[in-house]
């Protein structure tokens, strides 16, 4: 072989050698391009969520809560400042030196946010740890306002017993309300511009509630605060005390005896129907629900009865009222409500104590009224106008039917055999909306009756009598058009 020969042979050993090497070394250099381009040269911004967003800034001191993240090159810096009529301030500033994730508060104290009334840009920007500081930003609009709203009662009289119903009216004064009404200790009964009560009450800044006093055992104990509220967009509101009466009710004592065909029947039934939805609630909260005593025995009777009487009510209640929170936003009934035909047996307000094998096991407080057939009659009439809000089987209240009367009024008609109306059909006073039942825990064909204002279960015979109604609605609204200078036209009589 000729040096030449063997010269060109050891400079193409050399070449492939170093082909070899480079491309040996392309993996750790696409890894390493990678960790460069993670952690220096990407081009993704930093993210932010927005947890809660406030309605505005107002009297009530409130919190912006911030979280950013950036999972390639890690969180720089996040800059918060206000923007009004061009002028910035700056209100928060932190150094997160590469942190993936932070969160951060901006605190707004109150009137002493050093914010002018009117509206805010709130600009948030988080910057990441590349080579060209990516930016992620997000801008908020939040109104200022640090005046309350103005209260004042028009209505006088406004007398009501425990279990009772009530209204008023008054004007609220903002330039952005937000929400109406009336607190009556722990609950709350919204209002509504009274136009909507009575279409000749246009005054702008009137409303009308309709409030309850619960009958709720907790609240017997002394006489619930009851006062009218009223709160704008941004959260500041104002109270107001008004001169009321409520008067205490006695509460009727009975005594019912449950036969065993009864327990082992219908209870045991409606029991084996509800339990695996209680069991599935007890699970979520780390609990576990389980019979203690054996099947068929006079203690598993019990235990099922407790059961259906305490839980099963306790899951209707939470489904009925689920339902009744979209009220109707005009007043749909026209007068005193029409009394349903047929025989009382028990009445609102009737504490009930249950009996089984002369031993006491459980107890209720009846929310309305229950009616027996009169004389073979066993249709059910709608008490008043309105439109059916639910049409559905509960467990205890049976098969059920709702009508949504407006403004927060709705009458109930439970343990039906037949219903003839469905959700959303608009229904007349004295329309027949189904048949007297043994549905839900029924022991005979019965009607379930009951009166509801905002959900709160109130005395039916207020409703159903004529006297009350024009003591304390019609004399009520015709004393606020006379104040008001409404004209005021009484009927033929």
């Amino acid at each position: 072989m000729s040096a030449q020969n063997h010269a060109a042979g050891g400079a193409s050993k050399g070449l492939l050698l170093i082909v070899i090497g480079v491309a040996a070394l392309i993996p750790v250099a696409l890894v390493g391009w990678r960790d460069l381009y993670a952690s220096f040269i990407e081009t993704s911004a930093p993210e932010i969520v927005i947890r809660e967003l406030p309605r505005g800034i107002g009297l009530t001191p409130i919190s912006l809560e911030i979280e950013v993240s950036d999972e390639l090159s890690g969180l720089d810096e996040v800059v918060v400042r206000s923007v009004q009529n061009n002028q910035s301030k700056e209100l928060l500033r932190q150094k997160l030196s590469g942190n993936k994730s932070a969160k951060l508060t901006v605190h707004f104290p109150g009137k002493e946010s050093d914010l002018e009334e009117g509206m805010a840009q709130i600009e948030i920007r988080a910057f990441d740890k590349s080579l060209w500081s990516n930016r992620g930003e997000k801008l908020l609009n939040l109104p200022v306002d640090y005046r309350r709203p103005k209260l004042e009662i028009v209505s006088t009289q406004h007398n009501a017993r425990e279990g009772g119903s009530q209204l008023i009216f008054f004007k609220a004064f903002d330039e952005d309300l937000a929400v109406v009404g009336v607190k009556v200790g722990g609950s709350t009964f919204l209002g509504y511009p009274a136009h909507l009560f009575d279409e000749t009450l246009t005054e702008k800044h009137l409303y009308a509630t309709l409030y309850a006093v619960p009958l709720e055992a907790e609240q017997r104990s002394k006489t619930p605060e009851v006062r009218a509220f009223a709160e704008d967009r941004v959260g500041n509101a104002v109270s107001s005390p008004f001169y009321n009466k409520i008067a205490p009710r006695r509460l009727k004592q009975s005594k019912k005896s449950v036969p065993d065909v009864f327990l082992r029947t219908k209870v045991a039934a409606l029991a084996e129907s509800i339990f695996p939805e209680l069991r599935a609630i007890a699970a979520e909260i780390g609990e576990k629900l389980e019979y203690r005593s054996p099947n068929g025995t006079p203690e598993r009777l019990v235990e099922e009865f407790k059961l259906v009487n305490e839980q099963g009510r306790a899951l209707d209640e939470t489904k009925l009222l689920k339902s009744l929170s979209n009220t109707r936003l005009d007043r749909l009934w026209d007068g005193f409500f029409e009394r349903q035909s047929g025989v009382v047996r028990s009445g609102f307000g009737e504490n009930v104590t249950y009996f089984f094998q002369d031993q006491p096991i459980g107890t209720e407080l009846q929310q309305g009224y229950i009616l027996t057939p009169h004389a073979g009659k066993n249709e059910v009439l709608a008490a008043n106008s309105g439109v059916v809000a639910l049409v559905d089987r509960f467990s205890v209240l049976g098969r059920v039917v709702v009508i949504d009367h407006g403004l927060g009024l709705s009458s109930l008609y439970g343990s039906l055999g037949t219903s003839h109306v469905q959700r959303g059909d608009q229904i007349e006073a004295g329309q027949v909306i189904g048949t007297m039942g043994e549905s839900g825990l029924a022991d005979s064909d019965q009607l379930v009756f009951q009166m509801r204002v905002s959900g709160t279960p109130v005395d039916p015979t207020e409703w159903l009598s004529r006297t009350w109604y024009r003591q304390h609605i019609t004399s009520k609204t015709d004393e606020v058009k006379r104040a008001l200078g409404i004209p005021v036209y009484q009927p033929f009589s």
